[in-house]
């Protein structure tokens, strides 16, 4: 049976088969905003952007392509890289070839480029939910906050714990 057979029919979580190396990996993510008309120095960006990063291992996965929005507004693309370690991707962000490029895309396209590990291969969100419940990081309602209690810590400046 495939992995995908054994992961239907609840193969145990965290149980590998032989030879199989089960770890999130982490990824490179850019959100950027479009503007109303392409830049030049945005072009010779993209036609240089490739070889800078070639010397970095990695993965492109994303880079533009159609959005299906399901909430909320995107009004930009998506770019995501697959890479190897944290230091690899971080190394890719630093390396001189990039930086070299960097000011023709950030001069004239608003946008983040951030890092993140992957999920884990046998991540339940459900068993997440519940380390946050038990470490008391849920609130089951909002505070409420009362004039009575605006007027007591008024003015009082906030300390420091």
């Amino acid at each position: 049976m495939g992995s995908a057979a054994e992961a239907r029919i609840g193969r145990p979580r965290g149980v590998k088969r032989l030879g199989e190396t089960l770890r999130r990996r982490p990824y490179m993510l850019a959100y950027l905003r479009k503007p109303a008309e392409v830049h030049p120095e945005v072009l010779e960006y993209l036609e240089r952007g490739r070889s800078a990063l070639d010397p970095c291992p990695g993965r492109l996965l994303v880079h533009g392509g159609a959005l299906g929005v399901r909430e909320g507004q995107w009004p930009g693309d998506v770019v995501l890289v697959e890479s190897p370690s944290t230091k690899h991707a971080g190394d890719s962000c630093d390396s001189a070839a990039y930086q070299e490029i960097k000011p023709l895309r950030t001069a004239r396209l608003e946008g983040d480029l951030v890092i993140v590990d992957g999920a884990d291969p046998d991540h339940d969100s459900a068993e997440m939910a519940a380390a946050l419940r038990a470490a008391g990081r849920c609130r089951s309602s909002p505070p409420v906050v009362t004039a009575a209690a605006l007027d007591l810590a008024w003015p009082r400046p906030c300390s420091r714990r």
